[in-house]
Order: structure tokens, then C-alpha cells, then sequence
């Protein structure tokens, strides 16, 4: 596992902290009623070194058939990242600061009366190495 994997794996179990409506998933893909989340890859990182401070951008979208339950949720997981005082760390990293880049916003409606809602966060964190 790449530090990476921990670091997302660490956030969405954050995510899961505001019992979220439905399971959060990775990739670009929403569900229908569901949420996921997708790692940049443009983001923007120091070096990939030992003890590298990293800043990290992930999308995180949801779609439901009830638009205020799809942006409240994503609200309240927002809320929730960014005023938390302490962050999970590991023996690899350190997360240490949750930002919003994009708040949660209408992005379309589909076809079969699901809600699409997105927005981004900012992970910021060490990377510890030997």
C-alpha cells in the first residue's frame, strides 16, 4: 500500500464519521444515491521524498434522487474535515490540516432524476520516511 492509499483510506474513515447516506467509494464514478471520492491527479506535491510536506486535492461528489439530502451531506462532511482539531497519523504519515477548495454545488441533473452535487477538499500532510 502507497502512502497515498493510507492517507485516503484515513479521510474517507473521517468521512464515515458523519454517517454519511450512503458507503463512500473511490473513483470517478458516483452511484446512484451513492458518494465517492477521487483523488486529483494534478495535485499539486513537494517532492515525493522522505518527510515531504504534501497538498493533496480530492473531489468528493454525490448524487441522490433528493437534492437537499445530497448537499447537506456533503455539507456536514465538510464541516466535519475542517473543524477537526486532530487528524490521523500513521507511521508513514501525518495528516495535519483538512481545507475546502470547492464547496458543494449543483453540477447537472441526470436523466433519472438524480442530483449531482460537487466539490473539493485539500488534504495537507507529512510524509514520514526512515
Amino acid at each position: 500500500m502507497t502512502v497515498y492509499n493510507d492517507v485516503l483510506k484515513a479521510v474517507i474513515g473521517l468521512m464515515n464519521e458523519s454517517k454519511p447516506y450512503s458507503t463512500i467509494y473511490v473513483g470517478s464514478d458516483v452511484p446512484r444515491n451513492g458518494i465517492s471520492v477521487l483523488p486529483n491527479p494534478a495535485s499539486p506535491n513537494a517532492f515525493l521524498d522522505k518527510n515531504a510536506v504534501v497538498e493533496w486535492i480530492i473531489a468528493l461528489n454525490g448524487k441522490n434522487e433528493n437534492q437537499m439530502i445530497v448537499f447537506e451531506t456533503l455539507n456536514m462532511i465538510h464541516l466535519s474535515l475542517t473543524r477537526r482539531k486532530k487528524y490521523p497519523s500513521s507511521i508513514n504519515f501525518q495528516i495535519y490540516d483538512i481545507d475546502t477548495i470547492g464547496s458543494p454545488r449543483l453540477i447537472g441533473r441526470e436523466g433519472n432524476d438524480q442530483w449531482i452535487y460537487g466539490s473539493s477538499l485539500r488534504i495537507k500532510f507529512y510524509m514520514r520516511g526512515d
